[in-house]
């Protein structure tokens, strides 16, 4: 059997991201917006929608709005609001201290996983879930904390 049969991404609004920033942080904002459109992330995501449908895997996208870098993955807890520079954080409900971007991981797989079990939970025997499992379209699946 081949590996990851499910991929989980971020619904990340590209648009926003690219918007100018004002102040002291404008000259940062451009150098990330230059990297995010040299990086293509809309092409990246439609070529994952048209790979995974091609060979039978589930592209399971979360909701923009699930808190993956504010929750904590060990005990559940949302957390304060991240400045973009804090690169680790610690809960204040469990203690563990988080690295940013390997906290939001952890939490975008289980946050996927759940998504794809609710849907093929409810499909009858036999049949596989879609090839792009989309939170925004599921009817009350989305987390807040």
């Amino acid at each position: 059997m081949r590996e990851n049969q499910v991929l989980v991404v971020e619904d990340l609004s590209i648009v926003t991201l690219l918007r100018p920033a004002k102040g002291k942080g404008r000259r940062r904002k451009a150098k990330l917006s230059r990297s995010i459109l040299d990086a293509a992330w809309g092409e990246l995501l439609r070529q994952l929608r048209y790979k995974c449908g091609w060979y039978g895997r589930t592209l399971v996208i979360v909701d923009r709005f699930f808190p993956s870098t504010r929750r904590c993955s060990s005990c559940h807890t949302k957390g304060p609001r991240l400045d973009v520079s804090a690169r680790a954080w610690t809960c204040e409900e469990c203690g563990v201290v988080h690295d940013r971007d390997v906290n939001a991981a952890v939490n975008l797989r289980d946050e996927g996983m759940r998504l794809y079990w609710l849907v093929a939970s409810a499909l009858p025997p036999g049949r596989v879930p879609p090839p792009v499992i989309k939170a925004s379209e599921l009817e009350d699946c989305v987390l807040t904390a």
